[in-house]
């Protein structure tokens, strides 16, 4: 009887412990057993999954309207090479008058453009050809680099116009430190087609020189310039730093930045200053491309446009 009561007890342990083993297992169909899965984890993954896959469709396209004929700020190029951005529409309206043609722009508007879109995680369209005033308009443009004055445009400044003196490498005023060095020198300044920045350099940078004589050169533009720097018509020529970096490269001329010196030019920032124009409706775009100038430098600038500069030397 005691023998009989332990063998009860023991099949007893024996369907209780196949009964715990049994809830871990699932019936397949096929008469297989499977694992159970937790279902709350595949949902949790699955959701995850479903936001990335919304971020990456609700990723923002800029649409940016660039002149592709204003180098070092842009040009236009056959190749990607050196960050150029395939140009979306208008390319085909390039190369009249011995402008630059090609598929690609590039220059420091396109770095530029292309480092705030990959700070605020947005795509890059990149238009031209004609005038983007009609685009702005019917909203099929987001906004134009091209080199707007800050009473035109809304964001922060994305380039300053330093003032710089080009002179000859062998005139006289060649080893000149500061403003005070350039005493009594003659005087022209460069075109830069921007009607406020020429009205600054010929009127305002000049003037700061000590008795500076003023030259009269014929025509417009750099090119009469330096012939008359060159034919000592003119000592120095006063221009934008941009202007003169390309100028003392190709022409073997000396660049002078006074801009270390305690007598340097003095101008006002928002003179010298360069916008992005934005749809005025368009605020949020506005307030994301100005967090990221406001955390940018002159230097930060200056260092963008040298490399810009350093692209356009090697196709020219």
């Amino acid at each position: 009887m005691q023998k009989r009561k332990i063998a009860v007890l023991f099949m007893a342990c024996i369907l209780i412990v196949g009964v715990f083993a049994a809830c871990g297992k699932t019936d397949s169909g096929d008469g297989s057993e499977a694992e159970t899965t937790d279902v709350s984890q595949e949902s949790d993954t699955s959701e995850a999954d479903m936001a990335n896959d919304t971020a990456n469709s609700e990723k923002r396209t800029i649409r940016v309207w660039i002149s592709c004929n204003h180098a070092p700020f842009n040009w236009a190029q056959s190749t990607d090479d050196n960050g150029a951005v395939k140009i979306t529409a208008g390319a085909d309206e390039l190369g009249e008058n011995g402008a630059p043609s090609g598929e690609y722009s590039a220059g420091y508007d396109i770095l530029m453009a292309q480092h705030i879109c990959d700070e605020l995680g947005y795509e890059l369209e990149i238009y031209t050809g004609e005038s983007n005033s009609l685009g702005m308009i019917e909203g099929t443009i987001d906004c134009t680099f091209d080199g707007q004055t800050l009473s035109t445009v809304l964001t922060e400044p994305y380039y300053y116009i330093s003032p710089v003196v080009i002179v000859k490498n062998d005139g006289k005023y060649a080893d000149a430190k500061s403003l005070d060095d350039l005493s009594g020198a003659v005087c022209a300044s460069t075109g830069t087609g921007w009607e406020e920045f020429d009205s600054i350099l010929s009127e305002t940078c000049i003037s700061q020189i000590p008795d500076a004589k003023t030259a009269e050169i014929g025509g417009y533009g750099y090119s009469p310039a330096l012939l008359a720097l060159d034919d000592d018509k003119c000592d120095v020529l006063v221009t934008t730093r941009v202007r003169g970096k390309l100028l003392s490269s190709e022409y073997k001329m000396k660049m002078l930045d006074f801009s270390d010196s305690d007598k340097g030019f003095e101008v006002n920032d928002e003179d010298v200053a360069v916008g992005i124009y934005v749809s005025e409706s368009d605020t949020e775009l506005k307030d994301a491309i100005n967090s990221v100038l406001s955390k940018m430098t002159k230097e930060d600038f200056d260092q963008i446009m040298d490399e810009a500069i350093s692209n356009y030397n090697e196709i020219k």
